[in-house]
């Protein structure tokens, strides 16, 4: 939590998922109550578009989130107070992340902290010295606690004379106490609560009353009055529910924020009236949680709610802040919707009629309700629904689909759908995938050549060419041969241009040529076989492990190889271009990528020297099952027909899973019905002996290639 009492957090990424469609960077996420950040499984995570999620602070792409603090002391120079210190495992860094308000929420400002190689950091805090510390290790790696000292760094404060200017008509004895509260470092720490308490017994009977002063003060700084605030609510006497409502009038946002989140603690009509009136806020940070405190009174669809929802909270639906909007439509959904149905379904400016009728279908509660919804959505269409808004308007349309209960509205959906594809044609992204999703959820035979078309175009991204023919494989009738063969020549030219992604790549893949092969005719179907031999149980690899040569290597035991890659100094004197070949050559490329180059069948080694020292990494070649990620472990599974396959599970779903051999042979779906037992492995995917293939030259441009990667 930042000072303002805000969650945000370091969120991972799907590595698997890389050069998919639905693949999301790691990111920050800034945590507002009621927040759905659309997380799911595989190809069902959400786009950052969609109205019913909210989106990240910052983008951060690849890496592995760790510990996460704020840093709240003030040993740093002032302009680290309150930044946002992310450890990244993978990346081997901290990364500090200075938060700005923005409307409602925020916008960052990311700089490293701390860089190392390696620099396997697994959790960071902040001291009671005011220092960060960090620990490192993990995956069997050397471990270790350091501490970051600022050049300019001096012991973090107690106190001391901070706030004596408004305090100085108090006597000396009182004057402390309160002062090393209000300025304690990390106060929401297990040793800053701590102190606090102390402060307070130092303060006596005086503290709440003095307290309560600060927070009154007109001199006293913002930040220091909603210090105050939390020191009453946590350590002292709260502020009570008349007291809160007085601060709703204050001139500083701040307060205004803060006590409308105490004021959400009061399960009184009076207080759910002053949270209505704060609804109308200047601030857009307020009028959020304004919604959210009235929510947290315990507003639900049996009360009689003291507000008026279409006077009351629709403004908010058409609030510019985009959280404002979401944290409305969280209080619209929990009063009696019978008070604003009706006129939910008559707004018809955006993005005010995407939240309510996202507000309708989650309320929704029998089918007969679909209808009516699905006739308004039409209705809007004819209207013409702006691009800009267009994405999210889709979204609605596609949970009112869900909510269908297996009935057809084939008249509704035929009429949406000829307004549709004249738009898909010229549509950018992100609205021409939601636009091509709607036509084939609807079966509209008239758009398979128009998505055909958009799949062959020279500049389509590789997401969005495996996003259409995603759409395109539940597209069951209506085919020509021509562009049937349009499809079966894009899977070529994924095999022939050996497209790579992470572990899940080739599995979705061979999932999404399962499926459109069943509208191949079996003369078609035979054709694409002999085209197809990747997609047909002969994926082409050459991760077998390899044969141990009589080279330079056999003279050495793994003990002098350990001594020679870390001790002689011609082992740090290795070509990295020449390392390339030499992991091309050892077959790490079969399995891992660097950069660009390899697969993503194990962990990215794009970065491997910033999380591994020469020595832990070695270990790992060596031995590869000595310590085995969780994400990377391997299985074994048996079928009824006596067939044992080891290997990482790629994708699984209700009814097969893939399994990629530890041999490096080509992938195997096997079907649920057909599994007789599964278990964990007890051996790494990763064969022993990949070095035996090289020569000790060979090896030393093989480290230096991982330790000097390609320019990203």
């Amino acid at each position: 939590f930042n000072l303002a009492g805000e969650l945000v957090t370091f969120d991972s990424d799907m590595e698997w998922d890389i050069g998919l469609p639905w693949y999301r960077p790691v990111r920050t996420n800034h945590l507002a109550p009621g927040g759905e950040f659309g997380w799911r499984t595989g190809s069902g995570k959400w786009p950052a578009y969609y109205p019913d999620s909210l989106p990240g602070i910052s983008d951060i792409g690849r890496g592995s989130p760790v510990g996460v603090v704020f840093y709240q002391s003030d040993a740093y120079p002032e302009k680290y107070r309150d930044a946002f210190l992310i450890a990244d495992w993978s990346r081997g860094r901290i990364l500090a992340g200075f938060l700005q308000k923005a409307g409602a929420t925020y916008t960052e400002k990311q700089v490293d902290f701390v860089l190392g190689t390696p620099l396997n950091v697994t959790d960071l805090d902040v001291g009671p010295d005011g220092n960060v510390y960090f620990s490192k290790g993990g995956r069997s790696t050397e471990g270790g606690i350091h501490r970051v000292v600022h050049e300019s760094s001096r012991p973090a404060s107690d106190g001391g004379s901070q706030g004596e200017t408004d305090l100085s008509r108090r006597s000396e004895a009182k004057a402390e106490p309160l002062a090393r509260a209000l300025a304690q470092p990390q106060p929401r720490s297990a040793w800053g609560r701590a102190a606090i308490r102390r402060a307070r017994e130092d303060a006596g009977r005086g503290w709440s009353s003095d307290l309560r002063e600060v927070v009154s003060s007109g001199s006293e700084s913002a930040d220091r009055r909603v210090r105050a605030l939390e020191l009453l609510q946590v350590h002292g006497e709260p502020f009570g529910e008349e007291q809160l409502r007085s601060l709703g009038e204050d001139r500083a946002w701040e307060i205004r924020a803060a006590s409308t989140y105490y004021l959400g603690l009061h399960r009184t009509d009076t207080a759910r009236r002053e949270l209505v009136r704060r609804l109308e806020d200047a601030d857009p940070f307020v009028r959020r949680r304004a919604s959210e405190a009235l929510v947290r009174t315990g507003i639900h669809s049996a009360m009689d709610a003291p507000l008026d929802p279409v006077a009351d909270i629709f403004p908010l639906l058409a609030d510019e802040d985009r959280f404002v909007r979401y944290a409305a439509r969280e209080l619209l959904e929990r009063v009696n919707r019978n008070r604003w149905r009706r006129a939910a379904l008559g707004l018809d400016s955006y993005p005010a009629a995407t939240e309510a009728l996202l507000a309708l279908v989650h309320t929704a509660q029998v089918s007969t309700e679909i209808r009516p919804l699905l006739e308004r959505e039409l209705a809007l269409l004819e209207r013409g629904v702006p691009d800009a808004q267009l994405p999210a308007f889709l979204r609605v349309v596609h949970l009112t689909l869900q909510r269908d209960e297996g009935v057809s509205y084939s008249g509704i959906y035929d009429e949406m759908a000829e307004i549709l594809l004249p738009r898909f044609s010229e549509a950018a992204p992100p609205l021409n995938r939601e636009i091509a999703l709607t036509l084939a959820y609807f079966g509209t035979t008239e758009a398979i050549p128009e998505i055909v078309a958009r799949l062959q175009e020279p500049d389509a991204s590789h997401e969005d060419q495996i996003f259409y023919v995603y759409c395109l494989r539940a597209m069951t009738t209506g085919w020509e041969a021509t562009e049937r063969q349009a499809v079966v020549d894009w899977f070529k030219k994924t095999q022939d241009e050996s497209w790579k992604g992470g572990a899940s790549f080739i599995g979705y893949l061979q999932y999404l040529w399962n499926d459109f092969a069943k509208v191949l005719p079996d003369e078609e179907r035979a054709a694409a076989a002999k085209a197809l031999p990747s997609f047909h149980g002969e994926r082409l690899t050459t991760s077998a492990r390899p044969a141990r040569r009589r080279d330079n290597i056999a003279a050495f035991s793994e003990q002098e190889l350990k001594e020679y890659l870390l001790w002689d100094p011609m082992a740090y004197a290795g070509d990295p271009v020449e390392g390339q070949a030499a992991y091309e050559k050892a077959l790490c490329v079969s399995c891992h990528r660097v950069g660009d180059i390899g697969q993503s069948a194990g962990p990215d080694l794009t970065d491997v020297a910033r999380r591994f020292q020469r020595g832990d990494l070695l270990e790992a070649i060596l031995y590869p099952s000595k310590a085995i990620s969780d994400q990377w472990a391997s299985a074994e599974v048996v079928t009824k027909d006596q067939q044992s396959y080891v290997g990482v599970i790629s994708t699984e779903n209700s009814s097969s899973l893939t399994v990629l051999p530890v041999d490096g042979s080509a992938a195997v779906t096997i079907p649920k019905s057909q599994i007789v037992s599964r278990k964990a492995a007890t051996t790494s995917a990763m064969p022993e002996g990949l070095l035996n293939a090289l020569s000790l030259s060979e090896i030393a441009d093989l480290f230096a290639f991982l330790e000097n990667p390609p320019a990203q």
